[in-house]
């Protein structure tokens, strides 16, 4: 490739700055690694802007096609475009057997109010830490016609960590992920006229007794100590998944699929 700089040195002073992306965001910028993700990135419409494209020689030899194409993009989308070493790429890589490819990502940001719950309900991630969970939670409202995810900031995972994006197999890139305070959020839910559904272990109703075919925000809580008293104490009805076995709980993903699903059920077939 041509006119693309060449980094050695695991030192060298942007391999030390973009490493430091790992851990948190700066500046909206945040990581993206491997094939997949990054096909989700460069697609047509999506929301990522790519900044900064890494890749190694021994990524270009074996993808030689995709490597191509994904400079051609990234280049015809203003970002810059760097050739590292083995050694410079694992400095900047989150998994243990980095593919040679990795992106330095922004994303446009949206409000609570650019979501349409006419469309599907609304998710909200109420202090879920685990990364793996929070991803999957956002594949899921995803895939189930959801028309987007709230997360309540500050005590909830940050949705552009590694294993959030891997987990959520690029839906952050297409589907509305917003970090909103509760008591805006709150205000929000209200002034769009959507009722709020909370699930709890202890919830009063059945998930499938329940009516998502209005206006819905959904509240799922955290692994430990489930949904704050903020949603509880304003909640429209509070619903519960059964479990028929052994088990004493579900995880809170497995939760979200279930609801969501039935969600998506009501809205098809127009009732409970």
């Amino acid at each position: 490739m041509k006119n693309i700089k060449k980094i050695t040195s695991p030192q060298n002073p942007l391999v030390k700055e973009t490493a430091t992306l790992l851990k948190k965001r700066k500046g909206g910028e945040f990581l993206v690694e491997g094939i997949n993700l990054l096909e989700s990135a460069l697609r047509p419409g999506t929301k990522a802007k790519i900044v900064k494209l890494f890749y190694t020689e021994k990524f270009e030899a074996r993808e030689e096609e995709i490597c191509a194409t994904f400079i051609a993009t990234a280049r015809d989308r203003g970002a810059e475009v760097f050739e590292l070493s083995n050694e410079a790429i694992e400095r900047i890589s989150d998994t243990g057997s980095p593919q040679g490819i990795v992106a330095v990502v922004t994303l446009k940001q949206e409000s609570l109010f650019s979501i349409n719950p006419e469309a599907g309900p609304v998710v909200v991630v109420d202090g879920i830490q685990d990364p793996g969970n929070l991803g999957t939670i956002i594949r899921t409202a995803d895939a189930s016609g959801a028309s987007g995810v709230v997360l309540i900031d500050g005590i909830t995972c940050d949705p552009f960590n590694p294993k959030v994006l891997r987990a959520s197999v690029g839906s952050v890139f297409n589907f509305p992920v917003i970090n909103e305070s509760m008591e805006l959020a709150i205000a929000g839910f209200k002034s769009l006229g959507c009722r709020v559904v909370v699930s709890a272990p202890e919830g009063k109703t059945m998930y499938y007794e329940a009516d998502y075919s209005t206006p819905v925000a959904i509240v799922l809580g955290n692994e430990a100590r489930g949904v704050s008293r903020e949603f509880l104490d304003i909640a429209d009805s509070t619903v519960t998944v059964p479990l028929y076995g052994g088990a004493e709980s579900l995880n809170v993903a497995s939760a979200a699929a279930v609801i969501l699903f039935e969600s998506a059920r009501q809205r098809v077939s127009g009732s409970l």
